[in-house]
């Protein structure tokens, strides 16, 4: 024990970056005194204690109490700081567990038997587990005799038994417990939003939490991306154009669109005359499904100026939100359906698929992913294009937002065109696999 002038102190590289609240701490100290001295070794190199020190400055101390301690890696020295502790957050829990792997290995010479087992190829075979080694017969082509493949595969059990052993070490030092939740940390220090960080290192969410959001936002990018992939192999790709529908000249076999609700215009009985004039372009044979809210006024202004076959109803029961004091929370939308004058039957062998309410959840980001308020899900749009046409027919979308009856018309083969003039719904129906007209 004894003092040191706080400048003659070597502070090499910390694993700790964030000190928390130093001033805390000084009060501390300023009141009960450095009840810890500060860890050195014989070199004046900081062992534990780097926030003490900052106190210590700030008090405007030129000298702290030290205690001499018999240790020459800092990583040892600062996981044993426990004084008004501060616990470690996520990303220096990873850093510390890298850090002891780096010094395991160093210890033991690096991993001296990875190259006894390295085959004439020069290859060094995988690991997956502590029962499995490298298959015998990837050897068997490079080694000699059946007494080198036995050599190898004894070597590969050790390799792989210090590995564990490191890992798991690691794990534990940085205070995760496991190697399982090691690496799910790993994964969340890579891939993880800053308000995920936060709500880790606070407490908030639980390694396992955010883990599971990260791996489920994979794995519905890795689904869209196939999706968009399949559509532009298919011999119609999805086309958007970007430019009003009333520019659409031509025949379609099935009309299917959302237009944009009452309460995104104006006025809902002026804008609801777009329907009639798009209706002329079905053709004779063909059928169109309109999507709507259910606000009264827009099922009078629709059901006022073209009559439907009938009014379907889509139901979802997965949306959020307080619902109102005074009235009923809407959870459907209604869906005009029209038949042209030689329409042949619906192509619906699945009875429950017949029903006129189709209850299937939104999009709600959790399976198909969800792009817009209003987005409709692909499984409804299927639904409907599978019950009124066929391979090769043309389908028109005149608000194809970002592109979600365009994509589902596509991937059955139908030939599908939408119109819209929004730039920014575009650039996401371009990204969800549509090509620009």
């Amino acid at each position: 024990m004894g003092s040191i002038k706080i400048k003659d102190i070597k502070i090499g590289k910390r694993y700790r970056k964030d000190m928390g609240n130093i001033s805390k701490l000084a009060n501390s100290i300023k009141e009960q005194g450095l009840l810890q001295p500060v860890g050195i070794n014989d070199n004046n190199e900081l062992i534990f204690g780097q926030r003490r020190i900052k106190a210590a400055i700030s008090l405007g101390w030129e000298e702290i109490e030290v205690r001499r301690v018999n240790v020459t890696s800092i990583l040892e020295g600062e996981l044993t700081e426990n004084e008004v502790r501060k616990q470690f957050n996520i990303e220096e829990r990873v850093a510390i567990g890298k850090a002891v792997e780096d010094l395991l290995g160093e210890r033991r010479g690096g991993d001296r038997k990875s190259e006894q087992v390295k085959n004439q190829s020069g290859q060094t075979p995988t690991l997956i587990n502590n029962t499995q080694v490298e298959n015998q017969s990837a050897n068997v082509g490079t080694l000699n005799n059946k007494t080198q493949v036995e050599e190898n595969q004894s070597a590969n059990v050790g390799v792989l038994k210090n590995n564990i052993e490191t890992r798991d070490i690691a794990a534990k030092k940085a205070g995760f417990g496991s190697h399982g939740t090691y690496a799910k940390a790993k994964t969340i220090i890579e891939k993880a939003t800053p308000e995920q960080l936060k709500k880790v290192n606070s407490g908030e969410s639980s390694i396992n939490e955010v883990y599971t959001k990260i791996k489920k936002k994979e794995k519905i990018e890795t689904a869209r991306k196939k999706i968009a992939e399949e559509v532009k192999e298919k011999p119609n790709p999805p086309v958007i154009i970007h430019d009003d529908c009333k520019n659409f000249t031509g025949k379609c076999d099935l009309l299917i669109t959302d237009p944009p609700y009452m309460t995104d215009v104006e006025d809902i009985n002026e804008f609801a005359q777009w329907l009639p004039e798009k209706l002329q372009c079905v053709k004779k044979t063909g059928f169109a499904f309109v999507f709507i809210g259910a606000y009264p006024e827009e099922l009078n202004a629709y059901l006022n100026i073209a009559m439907p076959e009938q009014v379907l109803v889509w139901t979802y029961r997965n949306t959020l939100g307080a619902a109102p004091k005074n009235k009923y929370k809407l959870n459907w939308q209604a869906i005009l359906f029209y038949r042209m004058p030689d329409s042949p039957g619906l192509d619906c062998p699945i009875t429950n698929e017949l029903w006129a309410v189709q209850d299937i959840n939104a999009p709600d980001g959790r399976h198909e992913g969800r792009y817009h308020a209003w987005e409709k899900p692909i499984k409804l749009a299927e639904r409907l294009i599978r019950h009124t046409t066929k391979a090769g027919d043309t389908i028109l979308d005149c608000y194809a937002g970002t592109g979600t009856f365009l994509l589902a018309g596509a991937s059955l083969g139908r030939k599908t065109i939408g119109y819209e003039t929004s730039k920014e719904m575009i650039d996401i129906a371009i990204k969800r696999g549509c090509q620009i007209g």
